[in-house]
């Protein structure tokens, strides 16, 4: 019995090893974002904001131009910024005169004067008219005479291009005007103290034509480059163009000025097209210095909120399901043979074969 009991208690401890020393771990993974998708992302968005940068420069310097209409001999100052224009670039279209691009270190002054007359012939039919436009310096004055020989017509003078698109329209405002009609010989004058555009305006209201001889004689005073001092200039032949450098913000002003005519014909406007070229670096750092702190800030608070969520989530070490590992425990490890078995050993009770006869 004592003998049975001993191989009994082994085979029970040896399961009992067994029960111990399997086990069976499952852990599921968490995908997080890593530091490494964290980084590309920044660098992603960076990139694409210095991409817009450099397009929205591209588009700036094909935007910032200016084509204007200028009268022969006429000059303007024109606003570059030095800050923002690295070079302004003149095209010259005109295939009789010149055109110049001035670098000042003063404001010009008015002291050149251009003198000269322009004569037509017209015939002028029914609500037909013909116009001349200047832009005019205080100092500068004009003399305009007129022999009608048939017919009638009249005359305005028109400050300002939107007086003058009202005029057109609705017959409207204008600082002189006379009209003359049959044979007759008609003269005007005026000094100006207010510089504008004028517009000096021959009109036929009449139904039959208008035939005439017209003579504008003007002493025009312009901008002379020679009197701000000259830092650099560039000069742009006809059907030709120019670039002249601007330093990085200095206080510089800038002169246009269109050349005399080469055929003599001072009644005929020229178009001059200037052209801001953009300072490359100025643009990407407008763009990207902000960027950059944006993209800074968004990192930082994406970081944050990670440490956040890691510090509440306790199961959140990266792991893998593990398939059955058997440890064995040197205190309950059991020799790899199992005890012998003994039928006896493990026998229920006795047996009768032969059960109680059962007599009524």
């Amino acid at each position: 019995m004592s003998q049975g009991n001993t191989a009994s208690e082994s085979l029970a401890n040896w399961l009992r090893g067994i029960r111990h020393s399997n086990r069976f771990v499952l852990v599921t993974w968490e995908r997080r974002p890593s530091r490494g998708s964290m980084v590309g992302a920044v660098i992603c968005l960076t990139l694409l904001f210095l991409i817009i940068a450099i397009v929205s420069v591209r588009f700036n310097g094909n935007n910032d131009k200016w084509d204007d209409w200028y009268a022969p001999g006429e000059t303007r100052t024109g606003y570059h910024s030095s800050v923002f224009c690295s070079s302004v670039t003149l095209e010259n279209p005109s295939l009789t005169s010149s055109a110049s691009v001035y670098l000042l270190r003063n404001e010009p002054e008015l002291t050149k004067l251009y003198n000269f007359t322009i004569t037509d012939s017209l015939v002028l039919g029914y609500m037909y008219y013909r116009y001349w436009n200047f832009y005019m310096y205080p100092g500068s004055n004009y003399t305009f005479s007129s022999y009608l020989t048939s017919g009638s017509v009249s005359y305005y003078l028109i400050k300002g291009k939107t007086n003058f698109q009202n005029w057109h329209r609705t017959d409207g405002y204008s600082l002189d005007s006379v009209s003359f009609s049959s044979v007759s010989n008609k003269t005007r004058s005026r000094s100006f103290t207010v510089e504008d555009e004028y517009y000096f305006v021959l009109y036929n209201p009449y139904r039959a034509d208008a035939k005439f001889q017209v003579t504008l004689a003007f002493n025009r005073t312009e901008y002379s480059a020679q009197s701000g001092s000259v830092v650099t200039s560039c000069t742009a032949a006809p059907s030709s163009k120019c670039t002249m450098d601007i330093p990085y913000n200095s206080d510089y002003t800038v002169l246009i000025e269109a050349g005399a005519p080469g055929n003599g014909d001072w009644g005929t406007n020229v178009e001059i097209d200037t052209a801001c070229n953009p300072r490359v670096w100025v643009y990407v750092m407008i763009v990207l210095l902000p960027t950059l702190g944006v993209v800074a800030l968004v990192t930082c608070i994406a970081v944050a909120c990670s440490c956040i969520r890691r510090r509440k989530r306790y199961s959140s070490l990266p792991s893998v399901t593990m398939q059955e590992v058997v440890v064995e425990d040197s205190e309950t490890a059991l020799p790899s043979n199992p005890p012998p078995y003994t039928p006896e050993e493990v026998l229920p009770p006795s047996y009768k074969p032969n059960p109680p006869v059962y007599t009524p």
